[in-house]
């Protein structure tokens, strides 16, 4: 059971779904990391695995697997899976657990039906480096604020000790404007005191000691300090407009209407996909490579097929003489 487990393993890296026959099917979706903050944990990137019981008919995807694997005939690896297949349900009948390695677990509950069980580190796809997850747990709130305390209480003397520093500079800057002020307005009285000494035009000179006195005394004059700079006027900025250029949309590549088939026959299938965008890609690819692709639909399922042939006699030549031609690529038949 191990070695059908390993074969199912493989097929899901690059397969989207994988049918068990007879059983169910298994479906394999990427998720993003992200961070669980109940579990305080980074997860990685992953592929998920999950199981749908309601997909049974074979599409011979895993019989060729084990075909091409174990060099056995086509219909021997059908009589290999299907033996598979009713041991699994054999030892879920009895209540025993079944276990594909690496993917996950099967049990069966009371009502009869089929759990599925993916495993807890997610399956391990080789595209995502097995990163491993990655517990980051948050330090206590009450830690974080005693270390922020401690660290403003070390920096209380040094803005202590930059207060007194800036009174200090402010003292010792108003003492010279205060001198300055005093010396003004002793130069004014000593020129009253000249002005007195002369005995012509007194109304004049009385007239004039008034009006330094008023000009002296006026607050806004005996408050303002010396050499007094203009006041700066700022302008606004002006912001520069910059042209934004217009996004692009992209537009995807719609598959042409005559790559789509529903006729009824034998389709030599190369890639199933559940996803449009998946099978347009791999359908590309395989045009690159000289093939004539076409979709088929089937199961609710999106198939590439390489070849098409009214009868099984004509498919299966074509799929010995395709075996031979192109051995590393995987096709099977597909009876619609």
């Amino acid at each position: 059971m191990d070695d059908i487990s390993k074969y199912c393993q493989y097929l899901l890296i690059s397969n989207e779904c994988v049918i068990l026959p007879g059983f169910g099917a298994l479906i394999a979706r990427d998720l993003p990391s992200y961070y669980s903050k109940e579990k305080e944990e980074f997860v990685p990137p992953r592929r998920e695995i999950t199981f749908n019981r309601n997909i049974v008919k074979d599409d011979g995807l895993l019989v060729h697997a084990l075909s091409s694997g174990s060099g056995i005939t086509f219909s021997e690896a059908r009589t290999v899976a299907e033996k598979w297949i009713r041991a699994i349900n054999d030892d879920l009948g009895r209540g025993n657990e079944v276990r594909l390695k690496g993917i996950g677990r099967f049990n069966r509950n009371r009502s009869g039906q089929v759990l599925f069980e993916p495993e807890m580190q997610g399956f391990i796809n080789p595209l995502y480096y097995g990163f491993p997850l990655l517990k980051v747990t948050e330090t206590d709130y009450a830690e974080r604020m005693e270390r922020v305390k401690n660290l403003v209480s070390g920096y209380r003397p040094r803005l202590a000790a930059v207060a007194a520093g800036i009174a200090l500079f402010l003292t010792f800057s108003l003492i010279p404007l205060q001198i300055s002020r005093q010396s003004k307005v002793q130069q004014q009285k000593a020129i009253i005191s000249i002005n007195d000494l002369k005995p012509s035009s007194k109304i004049a000179e009385t007239d004039s000691v008034a009006m330094i006195v008023e000009e002296m005394t006026k607050k806004e004059n005996a408050l303002a300090p010396e050499n007094e700079k203009p006041a700066l006027t700022r302008e606004p900025i002006r912001k520069e407009e910059t042209n934004t250029p217009a996004t692009v949309p992209v537009v995807s590549e719609k598959t042409a209407i005559n790559e789509i088939s529903d006729k009824n026959g034998f389709y030599l299938i190369a890639g199933s996909f559940v996803e449009m965008w998946r099978a347009e890609k791999y359908l590309n690819e395989l045009k690159s490579k000289g093939f004539s692709p076409i979709i088929v639909n089937s199961d609710s399922k999106i198939r590439i097929a390489v070849s098409y042939s009214s009868d099984r006699k004509s498919a299966d030549a074509i799929l010995a003489d395709h075996r031979t031609r192109y051995p590393d690529m995987a096709v099977w038949i597909l009876k619609k």
